[in-house]
């Protein structure tokens, strides 16, 4: 049995602030994800299935509200574990 990393996943529910803050973490489902090392909201990223929380501020989420995400606005709302049998 190998434990896997944990993931965020296309269709995820996440814990999701504005990048004020001011409106507290709210549930929102995640509709894309593209990972962009660089740090900038760029259309040229690569689009993913998941990605690792622990590269999640390597990416960029769309959100069923119809915004976007950096990766440090967002935590996911389970925390599941993942395991190879």
């Amino acid at each position: 049995m190998t434990l896997k990393p944990m993931t965020i996943r296309k269709g995820d529910l996440v814990w999701w602030r504005d990048c004020d803050g001011d409106n507290g973490w709210v549930t929102r489902k995640v509709t894309n994800i593209t990972q962009n090392p660089h740090g900038a909201y760029l259309m040229e990223g690569t689009d993913l299935e998941f990605v690792p929380v622990l590269q999640k501020d390597e990416c960029v989420f769309d959100l069923n509200n119809h915004k976007w995400a950096w990766g440090y606005q967002i935590q996911p709302v389970a925390q599941q574990m993942e395991f190879d049998i």
